[in-house]
C-alpha cells in the first residue's frame, strides 16, 4: 500500500518533468540576428553606408561611414570590404543545415572628428574610426568580438599608422602607462597578474596598434579575452598629457579665447555671462545623443551627472560627451536617497560610480550631486564637492508629454514650460537642472541652447563655471551656483 502511494505521489512530478523536456526539445532556437541599421543615432561625421547580404547558410551586415572625401572614403570602403572577404573565407564551405545554425557577422562603427581648425571649429583635421566586428559561426563554435581602428589625416587623405602618431621610445612609455592604468583601477583587482596581461602590455612589436584619438585622450582597445579572462573587451583611456613626451602630432583642440573674471563680470549689466547646464539620471539612448548633437552644433558644453546603473552599454555616449569637452559627474549608483541609507551603502553609491566613470573616461570624477537634493549631515561622508542648482526646470513633471507627437499642443506646452523656466529666470553664474532621460528635455534643449547663446550666455561645465568665477570647489562643500 505504501509503495503504491509513493508511486502515485511521484507520477505527477515525472509527468511534469517529461512535459518540460518535450517543451525544451521543441523550442526553436533563433538564428543570429543581422543588424540592418547603423546603431548610433546621434550626429556624426559623414553618413552611414551598409553592405548587407542574407543567405540560408550565412548573413552579414557591415556599416561604415562616408565622409565625402575621395581618398579617405576609399580607405574606409576598403576596410569594410575586408571584413566581408574575411567572413566569406570563414564560411566558404559552411552548411548551416538548420536556420538556427546560420553564420552571421555584424560590423558597426563609431567615428570621432578631432582637432578642429580655426574656421569656427567646423572642419576636423583627423577622423578616428572604431569598428566592432561580431562573428558567430555556430557549427564551428566561433563567437568572437574584435575591434579594428582607422585613423585618417583628412588633409592628406592618408591613413596614419602608430609610427606616424608616436615617436621615440613610445612603446615603452605606452606600456608603462597602460599597466599603470589597469593596475590602479580597482575594477581590475586580481585580474592583471597573468601571462596574457604581461605579454600584451609589453613593449613588444605589434602591440598597441588599435587606438583612437580624441581632443584630449587616446583610447587603446583590447579584444575579449586578450588581457583578462572576461566576456567583454577592454578600453584604456590615456590622456594626451600622459603621452605628450612621445606624441608626434598635435591632437589638442584649438583653444577658445580665455575668459577671465574681468571679461565676464560677476554681475553683468543686462543679459549675458556664463552658466552651466546640467543633466541628471542619464545617460539615455535617445535623449542624451540628441542633447550632445545640440551642444556640438552650438559649440557649447554641459555637465552630465550620471547614474552608475545606466553606464554599462552606454560607454560610447559617455566618451562622446568627453570628446566634446563636457563633464561627467557622479549622481550615485542607483539613485538612492543617501540620507536614508547606511554608511556602507552610501560609500558603495559614491565609490562604485566613481570607479565606473574613471574606467570609461580615464579621468577621476570630481563632482557629486545627491539624489533628490538631500544632503543633510552626510556632506563629509560623501567627501566630494556637492553640486545642487539655482534653476530647477521641473522637466520630470512634464515628461509624459514626450509620448505625444512633436506637433501636439500638450507636448509643445510642456516644452515651452521647461524653456521659459530657464530663459525667464537665468542669471550669470547659474546652474540649471534638467534630466537627459526625456524627449521633452531634448526638445526644450533644442530651443533653449541657441536662445541662451543669443542672450549672450556662454555655456560651460560646472567645473569651468567655478574656475571662471574664481571660486574654489571644496570637498564636502555644497554649491547651488557660482554667483
Amino acid at each position: 500500500m505504501k509503495q503504491k502511494q509513493i508511486k502515485r505521489a511521484f507520477l505527477p512530478a515525472l509527468l511534469a518533468l517529461l512535459c518540460l523536456l518535450c517543451a525544451c526539445m521543441g523550442e526553436k532556437k533563433e538564428a543570429p540576428a543581422i543588424k540592418t541599421q547603423h546603431s548610433i543615432q546621434g550626429k556624426e561625421l559623414g553618413k552611414a553606408e551598409s553592405l548587407i547580404l542574407e543567405e540560408s547558410d550565412f548573413a552579414y551586415s557591415v556599416h561604415y561611414p562616408v565622409i565625402e572625401m575621395p581618398e579617405p572614403d576609399g580607405l574606409i570602403a576598403e576596410q569594410a570590404q575586408q571584413f566581408v572577404q574575411l567572413f566569406e573565407e570563414q564560411t566558404r564551405d559552411y552548411k548551416a543545415k538548420k536556420e538556427e545554425n546560420r553564420a552571421a557577422m555584424n560590423a558597426d562603427y563609431r567615428i570621432y572628428a578631432v582637432q578642429p581648425q580655426q574656421n569656427n571649429a567646423l572642419q576636423p583635421r583627423y577622423a578616428s574610426i572604431i569598428f566592432t566586428v561580431n562573428t558567430v559561426i555556430p557549427l564551428q563554435d566561433i563567437n568572437a568580438e574584435q575591434v579594428f581602428t582607422l585613423l585618417l589625416d583628412l588633409e592628406s587623405g592618408k591613413a596614419l599608422q602608430v609610427d606616424d602618431v608616436f615617436s621615440g621610445d613610445w612603446k615603452t612609455v605606452v606600456s608603462e602607462k597602460l599597466q599603470e592604468y589597469f593596475k590602479s583601477n580597482r575594477l581590475y583587482d586580481g585580474l592583471w597578474d597573468t601571462p596574457n596581461f604581461r605579454e600584451k602590455l609589453s613593449a613588444s612589436s605589434g602591440n598597441f596598434t588599435r587606438f583612437s584619438v580624441a581632443n584630449d585622450a587616446i583610447n587603446f582597445y583590447f579584444d575579449k579575452g586578450e588581457l583578462f579572462d572576461k566576456d567583454t573587451g577592454d578600453t584604456a583611456v590615456l590622456t594626451l598629457d600622459a603621452l605628450k613626451s612621445v606624441l608626434k602630432i598635435d591632437l589638442h583642440e584649438v583653444p577658445a579665447p580665455t575668459v577671465t573674471k574681468q571679461s565676464v563680470p560677476n554681475k553683468p549689466k543686462g543679459k549675458g555671462g556664463v552658466i552651466a547646464l546640467s543633466y541628471d539620471d542619464g545617460p539615455s539612448d535617445q535623449a542624451t545623443p540628441r542633447i550632445l548633437d545640440l551642444l556640438e552644433e552650438n559649440n557649447a558644453k554641459a555637465s552630465f551627472f550620471v547614474l552608475g546603473t545606466r553606464l554599462p552599454g552606454r560607454e560610447d555616449i559617455v566618451r562622446r560627451a568627453i570628446s566634446l569637452g563636457c563633464e561627467i559627474a557622479n549622481h550615485s549608483y542607483d539613485h538612492k536617497i543617501l540620507t536614508r541609507v547606511s554608511d556602507k551603502d552610501l560609500r558603495f553609491e559614491v565609490d562604485k560610480t566613481n570607479e565606473l566613470i574613471q574606467e570609461i573616461t580615464g579621468r577621476e570624477c570630481l563632482l557629486f550631486r545627491v539624489p533628490g537634493g538631500s544632503y543633510k549631515n552626510i556632506e563629509k561622508k560623501i567627501n566630494m564637492p556637492i553640486i545642487l542648482w539655482s534653476i530647477d526646470t521641473n522637466d520630470w513633471r512634464v515628461k509624459a508629454a514626450g509620448s505625444k507627437p512633436a506637433n501636439d499642443p500638450e507636448r509643445i506646452k510642456a516644452v515651452n514650460k521647461v524653456v521659459d523656466s530657464v530663459l525667464n529666470n537665468v542669471r550669470d553664474g547659474d546652474i540649471v537642472l534638467m534630466h537627459d532621460l526625456y524627449s521633452v528635455t531634448a526638445d526644450a534643449s533644442e530651443k533653449m541652447i541657441p536662445e541662451l547663446i543669443k542672450m549672450g550666455y556662454r555655456l560651460v561645465t560646472v567645473e569651468e563655471l567655478f574656475e571662471i568665477k574664481g571660486k574654489s570647489l571644496e570637498k564636502a562643500g555644497v554649491y547651488t551656483s557660482a554667483r
